[in-house]
């Protein structure tokens, strides 16, 4: 059998230091977003979650998407985003890599 490539989108987030301080304070709120959005988009929004060991400069957080539009709104209306906690987000095409039967 020959592996196939699924399609799915990399909603990537950076922040500086000082923006990852807000974290804290904005994290129900955009805990929140997560729940409704994954509510009303079922299976759309595949994983999320930061990135433990990110330094200085490196995204520190990303989400798996089924979906580009999908992660672009979820990014555009994110309380992270909206409260400047993440100060650069970017949506990457990603190909995945699976079994015919996995797919």
């Amino acid at each position: 059998m020959t592996a196939q490539w699924l399609p799915r989108y990399l909603l990537v987030y950076s922040s500086t230091e000082q923006a990852r301080a807000k974290i804290p304070e904005l994290f129900p709120a955009h805990q929140a977003h997560a729940d409704q959005f994954r509510q009303e988009h079922p299976g759309v929004l595949l994983m999320l979650g930061p990135v433990q060991d990110a330094g200085p400069g490196e995204f520190g957080a990303l989400a798996v998407f089924t979906d580009k539009d999908a992660a672009e709104r979820f990014a555009a209306a994110d309380p992270f985003v909206v409260g400047g906690a993440v100060t650069d987000w970017a949506v990457r095409t990603w190909l995945w890599s699976v079994e015919p039967d996995e797919a």
